[in-house]
């Protein structure tokens, strides 16, 4: 499907088209970094939205089409919701489910620097646990890092780099 809709490019090459391309945009901010489980709002994600989104509705068909799965068309539509408070995307038609998260996410954006780290701990726990219950291996992976003194010093480098980066977003 994402073939039949790319337009051609030069050079052999082929570009997604724009809902394409704001569907790997929300998927990755909301599902793979995750943002839906902290109910985190990286201003970058909601650029993305704005930049992606223009000339064409954001509205629940679209979001039903590109994420068919309840918990992901939630994240989805929570992230697109959140950017409407910045004039980043038209109206959408959201579930109550996203217009909370929605707001919860704007509420964090308000928050002191030392809330956002006195809540980092938390973050951490739902994550954790949000991959133990939805990622084939996860657990293996962690026991292997516990194991090994390198996994552990590769792991505790990258969550340093992570944090720093959850904290500057």
């Amino acid at each position: 499907e994402m073939r039949a809709r790319a337009r051609a490019a030069g050079h052999g090459l082929d570009v997604p088209s724009p809902e394409d391309r704001l569907a790997h945009a929300i998927a990755h901010a909301q599902l793979h970094n995750r943002q839906a489980v902290s109910r985190r709002l990286v201003l970058k994600d909601i650029v993305d939205i704005q930049v992606l989104g223009d000339g064409f509705a954001i509205d629940g068909g679209l979001l039903d089409r590109l994420f068919a799965s309840p918990p992901d068309r939630w994240a989805a539509g929570g992230l697109v919701e959140a950017a409407e408070a910045f004039g980043a995307a038209p109206d959408s038609v959201a579930t109550d489910a996203e217009r909370a998260w929605a707001e919860g996410a704007l509420a964090r954006l308000r928050w002191p620097s030392w809330r956002t780290r006195l809540a980092l701990p938390g973050d951490t726990l739902r994550l954790e646990a949000f991959r133990l219950a939805h990622e084939d291996g996860h657990m293996a992976r962690r026991i292997a890092m516990l194991a090994s003194p390198r996994l552990a010093g590769e792991a505790a480098r990258a969550r340093a780099y992570k944090q720093r980066q959850r904290l500057w977003a």
